[in-house]
């Protein structure tokens, strides 16, 4: 199935949890539905503008959806946060039954998991049995994932059942082109070019060629 852009979330509800969290119902967009529990601080801690929200939980927790739920507002509208920055984080978020998931799709054991994540065979257990998955854990199995897909050209991503959380090859490579919160990956992901600065370029996967190009 080709993808040609995806539906613009809407968020119906949200609820505080924690001093960066938000429990995210979502009205519309890939995520319909669903309610997410989204960690927002990788954004947070990372903009001047949410200075306000992670110096004072307070203000963090006086939460609301805009009108038109394409966003959430503090301080009385002064200060937003866009939907498809809230539904990228909830992408970028892995839970042990997604953990489980990624280990029997591409086919890992513990070890071998392991070895391809540069963590302990432990870790693996736990993240595999309920443990929070590190978000730099999650970005590091969606490259992983990245190399079982099959993509055609720009934002348009052909799947084999590789990325059912995250859509655009595009995504990804942001992702994983942004700081890890000082999170350190193992040697056998640190070694790819991925982890370079901004501007490199992901490795090339490997492509099939289309009917055209036969």
């Amino acid at each position: 199935m080709i993808r040609i852009g995806d539906p613009m979330p809407v968020i119906s509800n949200v609820t505080p949890h924690g001093d960066t969290s938000l429990a995210v119902t979502w009205a519309a967009g890939n995520r319909e539905g669903q309610i997410d529990l989204v960690d927002l601080a990788p954004v947070i801690f990372t903009f001047k503008l949410y200075q306000p929200l992670r110096e004072n939980a307070r203000a963090f927790h006086d939460v609301r959806v805009s009108d038109d739920g394409a966003a959430l507002e503090w301080a009385a509208g002064d200060i937003d946060m866009p939907a498809t920055t809230i539904e990228r984080l909830a992408e970028e978020q892995m839970t042990p039954a997604d953990f489980k998931d990624f280990l029997i799709r591409n086919g890992l054991t513990y070890d071998s998991a392991a070895a391809q994540l540069g963590i302990s065979r432990r870790l693996v257990a736990y993240y595999a049995n309920n443990k929070k998955v590190p978000r730099y854990i999650a970005l590091a199995c969606a490259y992983l994932d990245l190399q079982n897909v099959n993509v055609s050209s720009g934002y348009d991503v052909i799947f084999d059942n590789a990325l059912p959380r995250i859509r655009h090859v595009g995504l990804i490579k942001d992702a994983l082109l942004r700081p890890f919160e000082g999170a350190v990956l193992g040697s056998s992901i640190m070694s790819e070019k991925t982890l370079a600065p901004h501007g490199a370029s992901l490795p090339h996967s490997k492509v099939k060629p289309t009917r055209k190009e036969r």
